[in-house]
């Protein structure tokens, strides 16, 4: 390597523009770098080059719904899939319609239970106890372990329990690779599994219901069917954070569920150990639910529990919300209205102790203790934009825009 005074000339890394019109180019005196076709320099984008007289707009604080109209929209809501609208939202007509799910060719001999010549059936549906996707038996027979897992067979459509989390271990055999499995008795047990795993957690917040039926608000009576006080004492919430290492917030979460399951949900509950209703779909009705009485909350999961099984998220809190508004259509605009209201866009710093293992290091003395490092060294700027984080005190401006 030469040694010698560093060259005047910038570097690649100082200036990166090889065609003129490019950040960082060369002088005006200079002749323009050939670009190659289609290059950004040839011909920017001129959204990327805005008016210099684009301002910061305020936001909208008006609704673009009347009461009315939003129940009437909410209330039309399919109840099988989620919009993925605002309320008042509607599709671009000139969006492409979606494209069409292809369907898959049968693959015979290849993972299917069937022999040579016999398609493997197409995929149906939710599978388990009187689901679509179980309601018919796959031609053939498996000897394995795994055979009672496929479509239609008899531990395809059993309710969860422990009993069916062994049997489905046993399939999984030497190091868990299901040897001997076809793709339908894999997907057989990953759906049994699914069922087994939602009836030990309704049994867990059953064990946490018979504590709260232990540990009373002092005064408070053990009434109704469920024999369920109205308020547990006061430190349950810290005995089951101690119990589990969980945090308060997730420990009062379980403490409420357990109680609506018990006291307001109890056909909720019966799906919830059968195994049909996974703990993520239950907490959806439970919340859609929460401001309502016991006998409104009982209405709307009798409109819901047939079909939540089968739909997905999304579409389960739509039909949640149909169900509310039919039921109990004040309580379902008051809680809009307070939504609303409560409505809010939070920034802060994030924490030092919550940093990336490869990102900015704080500088010596700085950012110790529990506050937020303020002063980072060792990494890139903030940058703006959609998507990115903001530096202190620092907010989203369009170009031509200079705060105050």
């Amino acid at each position: 390597m030469t040694q010698g005074p560093v060259s005047p000339d910038p570097g690649q890394d100082d200036d990166p523009a090889r065609c003129a019109g490019e950040p960082g180019g060369g002088a005006q005196s200079d002749p323009p770098a050939p670009c190659e076709s289609g290059g950004r320099g040839a011909h920017p984008d001129p959204e990327e080059f805005p008016d210099p007289g684009w301002r910061e707009l305020p936001p909208p604080t008006g609704d673009c719904l009347t009461e009315e109209e939003w129940v009437a929209w909410l209330a039309a809501m399919p109840y099988e899939e989620d919009p993925g609208l605002e309320p008042g939202e509607e599709p671009d007509p000139e969006d492409p319609p979606p494209t069409a799910r292809k369907t898959r060719s049968p693959r015979p001999g290849q993972g299917s239970r069937a022999p040579v010549g016999v398609p493997r059936a197409a995929p149906s549906g939710r599978r388990g106890p009187g689901e679509p996707g179980s309601a018919h038996r796959i031609p053939g027979e498996s000897p394995g372990p795994s055979g009672a897992f496929a479509t239609g067979q008899p531990l395809d459509v059993a309710p969860g329990c422990a009993a069916l989390h062994g049997l489905a271990e046993n399939a999984a055999g030497t190091g868990d690779r299901f040897a001997g499995a076809s793709d339908d008795e894999l997907i057989g047990v990953l759906c049994a599994l699914d069922r087994a795993e939602a009836s030990a957690a309704a049994l867990k917040h059953a064990a946490v219901a018979e504590l709260i039926r232990r540990r009373p608000e002092p005064g408070a009576a053990l009434a109704g069917p469920a024999q369920m006080p109205l308020v547990w004492e006061e430190f349950t919430e810290t005995e089951l954070t101690d119990a589990l290492a969980e945090t308060r917030w997730q420990a009062e979460a379980m403490l409420t569920l357990a109680h609506d399951l018990e006291t307001k949900l109890p056909g909720t509950k019966a799906a919830f150990r059968a195994g049909m209703l996974r703990q993520s779909k239950v907490q959806i009705i439970a919340n859609g639910t929460a401001n309502l009485t016991p006998a409104e909350a009982r209405a709307v999961e009798a409109l819901v529990l047939g079909r939540a099984g089968r739909l997905t998220p999304g579409g389960l809190r739509s039909a949640v919300a149909s169900a509310v508004i039919q039921v109990a259509p004040d309580k379902a605009r008051t809680r809009r209205e307070e939504g609303a209201r409560n409505a809010r866009v939070q920034r802060w710093l994030e924490d030092f102790r919550q940093r990336r293992p490869d990102g900015p290091r704080a500088a010596p003395g700085r950012g110790a203790g529990r506050g937020p490092a303020h002063h980072l060294v060792g990494g890139p700027a903030p940058r703006r934009g959609p998507g990115r984080r903001y530096g202190p005190a620092e907010g989203p401006r369009l170009p031509g825009h200079s705060p105050q």
